[in-house]
């Protein structure tokens, strides 16, 4: 079992850093790597349980399929954060504030203290914050499918069709069983 939920993070991890470079490289995403996500990860799972197969290999396939499509998302969030983030700075800095003063300039008037958001340094988080936030961006991540309704119906098909290929590539063997055999006496020759 851990080999085959190790096989099939490594594919996961792959996968979806496959998908990030051909968002990269093209500018677009492509949701039909999502399939080549979900062939990749069932195939190394299913590698790594000896071709065992059954519920708990089709299940750990299905999840990390999931997992690695929905981080690709992650990366677009950041940048879709960061351009924010920078717009609203932009447009929190006026260059021409009463008196002549900007609020980059070292000096103040009188009467007006420095805020203490322009002159703190940022604190750098403690590792639990962080897990905290990138366990709260997953989960986000995870929703971003359902959040576009009807509307993201495609892309909903896609993942599908990807979950399904991990989760059909894990199936079981069936053993097949017909009954008892009896051993028979040998016959008697006549001779």
């Amino acid at each position: 079992m851990a080999r085959a939920l190790g096989f099939g993070l490594l594919a996961a991890i792959l996968g979806a850093n496959i998908w990030c470079a051909i968002t990269g490289v093209t500018g677009y995403q492509f949701g039909l790597v999502a399939i080549l996500i979900g062939r990749l990860v069932g195939w190394a799972v299913r590698r790594g349980s000896q071709g065992r197969g059954g519920r708990f290999y089709q299940v750990t396939a299905v999840v990390l399929t999931y997992g690695a499509i929905v981080s690709t998302y992650i990366p677009l969030m950041l940048q879709s954060a960061g351009t924010q983030a920078r717009a609203r700075e932009i447009g929190a800095t006026p260059t021409n504030a009463p008196n002549g003063y900007s609020l980059t300039d070292r000096g103040s008037p009188k009467g007006i203290s420095p805020s203490p958001a322009l002159d703190s340094h940022p604190r750098t988080p403690s590792l639990w914050k962080l897990l905290k936030a990138m366990a709260i961006l997953f989960a986000f991540a995870c929703a971003i499918p359902f959040m576009g309704g009807f509307q993201n119906i495609i892309r909903l098909t896609i993942i599908a069709f990807a979950l399904l290929q991990a989760w059909r590539m894990n199936k079981g063997v069936e053993l097949d069983v017909e009954g008892l055999f009896g051993a028979a006496a040998p016959a008697k020759s006549s001779g």
